[in-house]
């Protein structure tokens, strides 16, 4: 049912995460697997290549620096879009917001994770679990690439931009903004995920953002976060989103930013202002930076 696509350049990681999925996936699936050591083609490139070739109606693409604890995975995953066909994709970190700064930052109150992250070079340490051990599906604007879940008909519909997005970066937000004109894109924190890396955010990254952010330029800033998210959440978002503008000096991205927050909450703009204000402690000392 399920085809689990793989870009390698690491034999070794490579054999760890077939052994891991094959353990723990739970259900009858396949692995397509990209030796990119030499060709170095862009992951676009690569995930289009071997969709193509899939043979299961599920797909699901993922870094092979990971390792998943949780059994079943793949039959769960499998259920949430088979119980809701709105749903387009699924992964296990996901960002409810998208500013039009054309630096990544990203608020915590957007913020929806469950990863273990583990450098492999220098063994740092870090976990993320937010909400704070919640296990569930959260509506996102966008997903990580370390474990991209979707369906051989979404993806056919929304294929990885190869032709601008040619390296390693901006693939999978890119992927999520094309998902989401259509479907809903989910981050689930039902998966125990370990990823043996924390990124790389170096200029060929801030090249790519600034390519991501020029195409998606039309539909910026975008929210969506889940139905249950509280107006304090999405006032939190907005004030950190607001704060950044100020501090680049583009006063006129933060006035749209503070109408982009109107529009969301009713409420006059006295008390939205006056709202931002209060949060702008708890904004500074909780954001999440990359």
């Amino acid at each position: 049912m399920l085809s689990i696509i793989i870009c390698s350049i690491s034999p070794e990681f490579q054999k760890q995460v077939v052994e891991n999925f094959t353990q723990t996936v739970g259900c009858e699936h396949e692995f397509i697997i990209f030796d990119n050591r030499e060709p170095r083609y862009g992951l676009c490139k690569v995930y289009n290549l071997c969709a193509q070739k899939a043979k299961y109606p599920y797909l699901c693409f993922a870094h092979e620096d990971i390792v998943i604890v949780t059994k079943d995975w793949g039959r769960k995953l499998i259920s949430h879009i088979q119980n809701d066909s709105s749903i387009g994709a699924i992964g296990v970190a996901g960002i409810g917001f998208v500013s039009e700064r054309r630096k990544p930052s990203t608020p915590r109150a957007a913020a929806f994770f469950r990863v273990k992250h583990i450098d492999k070079h220098t063994g740092r340490r870090a976990n993320i679990w937010r909400p704070n051990r919640k296990e569930g599906l959260f509506r996102v604007a966008t997903i990580d690439g370390q474990f991209i879940f979707t369906t051989k008909k979404v993806w056919s519909e929304f294929p990885f931009d190869e032709a601008q997005f040619t390296h390693f970066h901006l693939y999978d937000l890119d992927f999520s903004m094309q998902v989401n004109t259509r479907y809903k894109v989910m981050a689930s924190t039902e998966l125990d995920v370990t990823h043996f890396s924390f990124g790389t955010y170096n200029d060929t990254h801030r090249a790519f953002y600034q390519k991501f952010i020029e195409k998606w330029q039309h539909r910026l800033p975008l929210l969506q976060m889940p139905d249950n998210a509280t107006p304090t959440q999405i006032i939190k978002v907005f004030a950190h989103d607001i704060i950044n503008h100020i501090r680049d000096g583009n006063f006129n991205l933060a006035k749209r930013s503070f109408q982009h927050l109107q529009h969301h909450l009713a409420r006059p703009a006295w008390r939205l202002a006056l709202d931002c204000l209060v949060q702008t402690p708890t904004v500074l000392l909780s954001t999440l930076r990359h």
